[in-house]
């Protein structure tokens, strides 16, 4: 586990050149360049850094769960709201001949076998002096 970026690591390498030349410099020990190699941490201190980036994680996933779900909610309503201006435009339009003439390209010219108890036909205004009769 890397528990800083290499930034982080020159950063603090930068710090500790600082820190030791200022306070070796009053006794005379002037210092070039100090090499960080295998630095080690107590297990505590490890543990402390690995807790700390999960609960980063955990944070962060809740952050998303909780941008996710607004964004569905969005979604649904916008959803809604394009089936409500549809059932609106469909009310709009809906008129009794165009209901006929649906019913009519719908109708696959059979009859229906079972017949309701008032004995209704289909829906099909045909009005008699529009028939022509032919022998």
């Amino acid at each position: 586990m890397s528990w800083c970026s290499r930034a982080e690591r020159s950063e603090l390498k930068n710090e500790i050149d600082g820190e030791l030349k200022t306070r070796l410099e009053k006794y005379g020990i002037r210092i070039d360049d100090v090499s960080l190699v295998n630095i080690a941490f107590s297990p505590e201190f490890a543990k402390s850094i690995e807790a700390k980036q999960i609960a980063e994680q955990e944070a962060k996933k809740a952050d998303y769960v909780a941008q996710k779900a607004i964004k569905e909610a969005e979604a649904e309503v916008n959803r809604a709201k394009g089936n409500a201006e549809a059932q609106r435009l469909q009310r709009e339009t809906l008129t009794p001949a165009l209901l006929q003439k649906q019913a009519i390209e719908k109708w696959d010219g059979q009859f229906p076998t079972v017949m309701t108890g008032e004995g209704s036909l289909p829906m099909i205004n045909i009005a008699p002096n529009s028939i022509s009769r032919s022998r």
